[in-house]
């Protein structure tokens, strides 16, 4: 093994570890004192060599990630939250590509910025399973005496949030799950 495989392989084992499964890029740059930079090269390495991260383990870092979303306060249709992992950032990108869509990086490389419409399109076609996307037609079309589609309903509730409706939900309307988005309306 060269050097930069044995430095890939005790990183690989660091991110196993439940004492250190939760550290940002910053903090392993402290305790490990290498630069940041190497950090995040490290992480990918990791994540590519050794690729243990499912579809699944993706979808719920993003749907995890979406409880820090913040509005942006000039555009209510923008959302932004900071993503350090390249590689969720690179799943995400990618699904958002294969429906000609985009994410926007590039005032900073760890502040991801979707926009509301963007954000719609991830949750209804990937992050949220099918029976919870029933339930919630289901429940919204009994409230609102009317059929919509889900990508609408996904809409209604994001913009809800964004201009404040949603707070008294908390953080937990980030929680995209039935039955907070069902609490939306």
């Amino acid at each position: 093994m060269t050097k930069n495989d044995v430095e890939v392989y005790v990183f690989n084992e660091l991110l196993k570890d439940p004492k250190y499964v939760s550290y940002s890029d910053y903090q392993f740059s402290r305790f490990l004192r290498i630069p940041q930079s190497k950090v995040k090269r490290l992480r990918y390495e990791a994540d590519l060599v050794y690729g243990e991260k499912s579809e699944e383990e993706y979808k719920k870092m993003f749907m995890a990630l979406l409880k820090n979303a913040v509005v942006k306060p000039h555009n209510e249709n923008r959302i932004q939250f900071a993503m350090e992992d390249k590689g969720l950032y690179l799943y995400v990108d990618n699904i958002l590509k294969k429906g000609g869509r985009f994410s926007d990086r590039s005032f900073n490389a760890e502040v991801f910025e979707i926009s509301v419409d963007d954000l719609a399109y991830l949750l209804e076609n990937c992050m949220l399973p099918e029976e919870e996307k029933k339930e919630i037609m289901s429940k919204y079309e009994q409230k609102r005496e009317r059929r919509s589609t889900f990508n609408e309903i996904i809409l209604e509730v994001i913009k809800g949030f964004a201009s404040g409706v949603g707070n008294a939900a908390g953080v937990a309307a980030w929680t995209f799950t039935a039955s907070n988005i069902i609490a939306m309306f």
